[in-house]
């Protein structure tokens, strides 16, 4: 689920806040508070009605009066923090002097902000601000935290399989050379030939990612000529194309974009890499551009396997580890869309994929041509 969050969530425009007070007075006061500074206000008089406000609607902040008895208030809180939608949502507590003592007495280790009645408008709003701020940063992170804790999973489970491939045919080599042909020595070796450059290639990708989330990729828009670039890239996968006899086309015109050499060379090695790992013997990989406005257009169009149209949306989740093995059993981890995505996003820009089963994927992204005031704003 994206970012835990639940569909209720993702769809809303704007933070929903729950006042939970016994005092209708009071309810109406932050209520009108709340609503002129264009929040989504829902409200209960007591602890159930609460509970099942939260169940509903999981609010993202909740205005909690300290006057309710202690064990309803209590409920609450803890019901906020055993669901997986609402364990980052903010308490405040409002109390009058009066209910201080009763609000430390049940809640002194959990609470995170608390309001003296009567409330002052412009320093609540303030405060709801700064913890539905807060609390957004905190999910993000926790998702960044399993995001990665799932990509170095998927990645060493891939790297122990990949060497222990290479250790089954390296002990087959010592045990049994005398009794191997050398038709059937040279299919071996070529066997860890080819797991040794997925292993490497999955190292490679292992760093990329450090890198990118640890703010070592430095993000540098310079012109960069588009044909060359391309023409680059055909060659250093010239020798996969050829050992499966699949056609390399590029149709690029010379032109020259504004972006980031090292992050879109990058994109284009991966996409290009997936298109001839899908693609058949016999068949046509090509890399086309189209000039749509300021910007081109960049197509990476395969004649291979094709993805169904259920799975384009997977592709870009962690936590849906979408795999499918090549046109000749190529493992992949389906990491390098991933990151290719994220790539592109420094540039303000996003993968789009068109896809027919068992006839061909059409992969695209859009870059800035490189015009005059760009290279000015350089200067």
């Amino acid at each position: 689920m994206d970012n835990e969050k639940s569909k209720t969530q993702l769809t809303r425009k704007n933070p929903v806040i729950l006042i939970v007070d016994n005092n209708p007075f009071n309810i109406q006061v932050l209520n009108s508070i709340l609503m002129q500074s264009g929040y989504v206000v829902n409200t209960a008089l007591n602890g159930i009605n609460a509970l099942q406000s939260i169940e509903q609607n999981q609010p993202d902040l909740v205005l909690l009066d300290s006057s309710l008895p202690v064990n309803e208030g209590y409920e609450i809180y803890h019901r906020l923090r055993r669901s997986e939608f609402t364990r980052f949502t903010p308490v405040i507590f409002i109390s009058d002097k009066a209910g201080m003592r009763n609000l430390f007495n049940g809640f002194k280790p959990e609470i995170v902000d608390y309001f003296y009645k009567p409330v002052d408008n412009k320093e609540l709003i303030g405060r709801i601000k700064y913890h539905l701020s807060t609390s957004k940063i905190l999910e993000n992170y926790e998702e960044e935290l399993k995001m990665n804790k799932k990509f170095f999973s998927i990645i060493s489970h891939d790297l122990k399989g990949s060497f222990g491939i290479i250790q089954n045919f390296i002990g087959i080599l010592k045990d049994d050379s005398e009794m191997l042909s050398p038709v059937l020595k040279k299919e071996i070796l070529n066997d860890i030939e080819s797991t040794s450059q997925n292993a490497l290639g999955l190292l490679g990708k292992l760093l990329e990612w450090a890198q990118s989330h640890t703010g070592r990729i430095k993000f540098h828009l310079e012109e960069i000529d588009l044909e060359q670039l391309v023409d680059e890239t055909i060659n250093y996968y010239g020798v996969m194309a050829k050992r499966k006899n699949i056609r390399l086309v590029s149709n690029t015109d010379p032109l020259a974009v504004f972006a980031d050499k090292n992050m879109v060379q990058l994109v284009l090695r991966n996409l290009l890499s997936n298109a001839l790992k899908f693609t058949p013997s016999g068949g046509t990989v090509e890399i086309r551009s189209v000039c749509v406005d300021d910007s081109v257009k960049i197509e990476i169009a395969d004649s291979g396997i094709g993805i169904a149209h259920e799975k384009i949306n997977h592709l870009f989740h962690v936590e849906r580890k979408v795999t499918t093995p090549g046109t000749e059993n190529e493992p992949g981890n389906g990491m390098g869309l991933i990151m290719c995505r994220e790539f592109l996003h420094y540039h303000e820009t996003d993968l789009e994929i068109e896809s027919t089963p068992y006839e061909g994927t059409t992969v695209c992204f859009m870059l800035p041509l490189a015009l005059k005031e760009h290279t000015e704003l350089q200067i």
